[in-house]
């Protein structure tokens, strides 16, 4: 198994574990333990609950959830983030974990997405479409209660994506987000 085929999950994880508690934990380490502890299955990717053993393997306190209303309001409030499993949506056609880190005034959501910079999948989503698209969430609450390692703040750091590509298939770094912006 790769961290290509699967590891949205893991990089999830590792994208808000290195923000809350440790910068050094990276997707490869998350998707390291999640492989250790079995918590993965060919053909469908991370388990659930190995997901919640990995907040918790980095003392992360997170709470399984399908209760839209309180991940809204704290997720709006500022302080709080949430990993999300969605269905076939504007962000996968399957199935795929992301990171919502922000709701705007205009009910658009902004998504850190492992497989994707694209706005389409990072800012142009909304809280209805997520809602719909969404069959599990990890909440973690109280993110101000973390130390960061940095004067940015917990939403400014989520936002960052760690984005993984096979080594036969190449890349491109870009300027900016999007195949629009120069090689």
């Amino acid at each position: 198994m790769s961290v290509c085929g699967y590891g949205c999950g893991p990089t999830c994880g590792a994208n808000i574990i290195s923000v809350l508690t440790d910068s050094s934990v990276t997707p490869i380490a998350c998707f390291d333990y999640v492989y250790k502890i079995g918590g993965l299955v060919p053909g469908a990717g991370s388990t659930w609950d190995s997901m919640d053993k990995m907040f918790a393997h980095w003392n992360v306190k997170s709470t399984r959830t399908i209760r839209f209303d309180k991940v809204y309001d704290k997720v709006r409030d500022g302080n709080a983030l949430c990993m999300c499993v969605v269905k076939s949506s504007r962000w996968t056609a399957k199935g795929h974990f992301i990171v919502l880190y922000g709701i705007t005034n205009d009910n658009h959501v902004l998504i850190s997405d492992p497989a994707s910079y694209a706005d389409y999948r990072q800012k142009q989503g909304t809280w209805k479409e997520l809602k719909a698209a969404c069959t599990q969430m990890w909440l973690i609450e109280n993110v101000s209660q973390y130390k960061l390692k940095s004067n940015k703040t917990v939403n400014d750091m989520a936002k960052t994506v760690s984005l993984y590509v096979k080594e036969k298939d190449g890349v491109n770094v870009r300027v900016g987000r999007g195949t629009h912006y120069k090689k």
